[in-house]
């Protein structure tokens, strides 16, 4: 799984406190992930800015290759998100 994160872009799901972790949960690997794009559900944090990118909602995801990103859902919410992301034709 590593090798394949090191691949491909990285679009984040989640933008609270398990993404924000991220670069002192992982850092041995946070600095070498090429993170295109964070995303969320929640329409108040949306349009704010971590990593240095704009948080935009999910459906930034209609517009991308499915093949070319890897997405990393850094919330609690997985099961939902899952699903969410089943129904826009991710796997």
């Amino acid at each position: 799984m590593i090798d394949e994160l090191l691949q491909k872009d990285i679009v984040i799901f989640g933008a609270g406190s398990l993404s924000r972790n991220l670069p002192v949960t992982y850092p041995e690997i946070f600095d070498s992930l090429k993170i295109c794009a964070v995303v969320d559900n929640d329409r108040r944090i949306v349009g704010n800015e971590l990593f240095g990118m704009k948080i935009s909602g999910p459906e930034i995801l209609n517009r991308v290759r499915k093949d070319t990103i890897f997405i990393l859902i850094a919330s609690s919410y997985v099961q939902e998100i899952s699903r969410q992301l089943q129904q826009m034709g991710f796997e």
